[in-house]
């Protein structure tokens, strides 16, 4: 979603604490939600027309990763609003994400609010239903522009069982701006709000760019200007702590190790 030498991933030691904190879960926020919705692609891609006959941990997985945005989302919110990152982009995020709000609300009140959630009329799967487009690749036809579809398929995926003959909504191909193979148009309904997954993908990949970018030319500026007040050189004031640290120990044992 930003790339790994991206001015919010090393950000200096100076900087506000809080900022930073806010800042740091931010990034994470954002790689999670990236990670999820590549995964969430890479298995609906990988079965295709199978998909129907995915086991039930495929399926969890798939779920488990729709869900994963969803609190992510949530995070982001506040967070911006933690910041008081009020651009235009960012208010319209808010205000358009407030549905992952929502579910994550619902969903952390689920125990107490089971009785009535269980009373509802048409009752959804408690973790809802992942719907995507799937355009096989037999139904792509290549020419000297853009390439075009014949045809494809609108998928439903339930985390659960139906209650009351509910019937929830397919994702519609025409009300897609743009289709691509083989797989598009990511949607989570549940509890009756919907959550464009790969919408929200997107949104969020275009406010961090700003995000980034913006930050990186304010703190560049003040970090100019304490260089000449202090005469420190800009390279100590924006110097930042090790980022990302991976560990690889190598061990010995006295004798060859046996597996239980």
């Amino acid at each position: 979603m930003i790339p790994d030498n991206a001015f919010l991933r090393r950000l200096p030691a100076a900087l506000d604490g809080a900022q930073a904190v806010h800042l740091e879960a931010l990034v994470f926020s954002a790689d999670s939600i990236e990670g999820s919705y590549v995964a969430i692609r890479e298995i609906a891609a990988s079965l295709g027309e199978q998909i129907c006959n995915a086991p039930c941990r495929v399926r969890t997985e798939l779920f488990t990763r729709a869900w994963a945005i969803v609190d992510c989302l949530h995070v982001v919110r506040q967070i911006l609003e933690a910041l008081g990152y009020q651009t235009p982009l960012a208010a319209s995020f808010r205000e358009k994400y407030e549905v992952a709000t929502k579910l994550r609300n619902v969903m952390d009140h689920l125990n107490s609010n089971a009785g009535n959630v269980a009373k509802a009329k048409n009752r959804p799967p408690v973790f809802g239903v992942v719907g995507y487009i799937h355009i096989p690749a037999d139904k792509v036809v290549m020419g000297n522009g853009p390439a075009h579809f014949t045809g494809g398929a609108t998928v439903m995926l339930s985390a659960g069982r139906f209650s009351g003959g509910r019937v929830m909504t397919a994702v519609n191909p025409a009300d897609l701006s743009v289709l691509r193979s083989p797989v598009c148009g990511f949607r989570l309904e549940a509890f009756g709000q919907f959550l464009e997954l790969e919408q929200a993908e997107h949104d969020l990949r275009m406010l961090m760019i700003e995000v980034n970018k913006r930050l990186d030319e304010d703190v560049t500026e003040r970090a100019a200007l304490l260089s000449k007040e202090r005469g420190v050189s800009i390279e100590k004031i924006l110097a930042n702590d090790a980022s990302g640290l991976c560990l690889y120990l190598v061990f010995k044992t006295g004798n060859p190790a046996t597996q239980a």
